[in-house]
């Protein structure tokens, strides 16, 4: 199973209790390929930069979730069956990249001889 990341938007004019009830079937269809929710954020209301299909602007939804790859494609298209999600886009996640720790002692630069 790899590990993928899906945006949605949603149109803004569903209500916060509309959002959580299309939230909570986006959850299932994942779920009923086979995938498991590993985490949901809602990113809240954003101006689109520009209009599309006569929307302005959108609920911002993100889903962290793992999935066999072969079952994707089936998902996206049962997504698009959903007629509250306005755009969809799933990536697999990005790998964690360590951060190195810092330097213990800090280096002293030497300063200059006017000799």
């Amino acid at each position: 199973m790899n590990k993928y990341e899906g945006m949605f938007i949603l149109p803004n004019s569903l209500n916060d209790e509309a959002v959580a009830k299309t939230l909570e079937r986006l959850q299932g269809e994942i779920t009923k390929a086979g995938g498991v929710i590993r985490n949901s954020e809602t990113l809240g209301r954003r101006q689109f930069s520009r209009r599309l299909h006569k929307h302005d602007s959108g609920c911002y939804v993100r889903l962290r979730f793992e999935l066999d790859p072969s079952a994707v494609a089936g998902l996206q298209v049962r997504l698009k069956l959903i007629e509250e999600i306005f755009r969809t886009q799933i990536v697999r996640a990005p790998a964690v990249v360590p951060v190195p720790e810092p330097a213990k002692e800090p280096v002293k630069a030497e300063e200059p001889s006017n000799a």
